[in-house]
């Protein structure tokens, strides 16, 4: 099984503006595999991503989780606005380490639909990473368009707002999304019943070959008291409907063929 949402950062990371913010307190020290490993256990294998925007700190943390055998892939951060982004991406999967690397994650913004930089993750067969709101799920659906052999994954479920206005709004962009656009089950934080909900229009709309499942650890220690496997035991009771071979989907098929990790494996 697989855990396609999962961060790890060092000590040398805690400046980081975000992690010093007080409301993150709670999650403001080094994270380490084996602590994601207590939590889940010895059947899960994990999608480690990017914490940190810096391509020097990928760089990194594909050295430090080259020869861990509990990471099927590394997705990192690569700046996609600067000129020599495909000489960054470059540098990451030749670098020591580089063979854990799957993907590149942009948080907060969608790349230019036209970017020489998407392009290169393309032809590398590297997966695209997002994490975006709703209303950017419409560049998404123009990058995919302009690219549809790209392979484009959507954190958290495109970051729906949980109430009957925002998951309008939400359920209108996800209808523009090409077939090759793929959504994680992760960071989603709203009443359960609002989330349950948001699991049934996305198997509605996309498909469990299209969702796959992510812990969001550690940052699912800030969103109320519950832990790593209350979590993943509400979600598991509200597939608990969905066939066998969906619930098989969500949480392994989808990122095995999404990351590429039988190709990746056999490197």
């Amino acid at each position: 099984m697989i855990d396609a949402h999962v961060h790890v950062w060092s000590k040398d990371e805690l400046s980081q503006p975000w992690l010093v913010e007080p409301a993150n307190a709670k999650i403001a020290r080094a994270w380490t595999m084996n602590d994601w490993q207590l939590q889940a256990g010895r059947d899960w294998r994990a999608i480690v991503v990017e914490a940190v925007d810096s391509s020097d700190v990928s760089e990194r943390l594909l050295l430090d989780l080259a020869g861990d055998e509990r990471v099927a892939g590394v997705v990192a951060w690569v700046d996609l606005k600067q000129p020599d982004a495909a000489e960054q991406l470059k540098r990451l999967a030749d670098g020591l380490g580089g063979a854990k690397l799957v993907g590149v994650r942009q948080p907060g913004n969608v790349p230019d639909a036209h970017s020489d930089a998407v392009d290169a993750i393309e032809r590398a067969g590297l997966i695209l990473e997002i994490l975006t709101s709703p209303e950017g799920l419409h560049q998404v659906a123009e990058l995919a368009r302009a690219h549809p052999h790209l392979r484009i994954v959507i954190d958290h479920l495109g970051c729906p707002q949980f109430s009957n206005e925002g998951m309008a709004t939400w359920l209108d962009a996800l209808h523009g999304l090409g077939d090759m656009v793929f959504m994680k089950l992760s960071g989603l934080y709203g009443s359960n019943a609002m989330v349950a909900s948001a699991l049934d229009q996305a198997r509605q709309t996309f498909g469990a070959q299209r969702l796959l499942y992510g812990s969001d650890w550690p940052i699912l220690l800030l969103r109320g008291d519950d832990t790593y496997t209350q979590r993943l035991h509400w979600l598991k009771n509200a597939l608990a409907t969905w066939s066998e071979s969906e619930r098989n989907a969500v949480f392994d098929r989808t990122a095995t063929f999404v990351y590429g990790l039988d190709r990746t494996e056999a490197r």
